[in-house]
C-alpha cells in the first residue's frame, strides 16, 4: 500500500493508506481506513485523498476515466465494506506558469491538465460480487 498524509480536521498530519490498480482494464484507486487509526476518516478526506492520490498514480488522465473506492474492515463497518466515490465536479488544478509559459499556451495551445481538484462525492452501493473479489485481490496484493 502507498500513503499520502494529509492535515486532518485536527490539524495533524495523518497517514492514509491507498493501492492503485485496473478493474476490467479500468483504472482505479483504493482508500483502506487503518483499524487502529483515531484520525478522521476517509470518508470524511475522500476529496483531498482522491485529489493527491490521482495526481500521483495518473497525471493528466481526467477523474472521469477513474474509478474510486473506499475499504472498510467487516469490524469497522459491517454494513457498508466497500463503496464506490464517484466525484460531481472535476476542475484542473491551474498552475503558475509564468510569462513564457502563457506565451507558449497562446502559440501552441493549453495542454491538457497534469493536475485535478475533485469536489462533490457520491457514494454507490453495492458493487457486484465479481468486482469485489477483484478489488479484494488488489488490496491483498498491495
Amino acid at each position: 500500500m502507498k500513503r499520502i498524509t494529509v492535515r486532518d480536521s485536527l490539524g495533524d498530519g495523518s497517514s492514509y493508506s491507498y493501492v492503485s490498480g485496473t478493474l476490467s482494464s479500468n483504472p482505479v484507486i483504493i482508500f483502506a481506513q487503518n483499524p487502529q487509526s483515531r484520525s478522521t476518516s476517509i470518508t470524511n478526506l475522500i476529496e483531498e485523498l482522491a485529489t493527491q492520490a490521482l495526481a500521483a498514480e495518473f497525471p493528466g488522465i481526467a477523474p472521469s476515466a477513474i474509478r474510486f473506492f473506499e475499504y472498510y474492515s467487516p469490524e469497522q463497518n459491517p454494513l457498508f465494506v466497500w463503496q464506490e466515490v464517484v466525484f460531481e465536479d472535476h476542475t484542473p488544478r491551474e498552475e503558475d506558469k509564468g510569462v513564457l509559459g502563457k506565451f507558449a499556451e497562446l502559440l501552441f495551445g493549453k495542454p491538457p491538465p497534469s493536475a485535478w481538484i475533485l469536489g462533490r462525492p457520491h457514494w454507490r452501493r453495492p458493487l457486484s460480487p465479481t468486482e469485489r473479489s477483484a478489488l479484494e485481490a488488489l488490496v491483498a496484493g498491495a
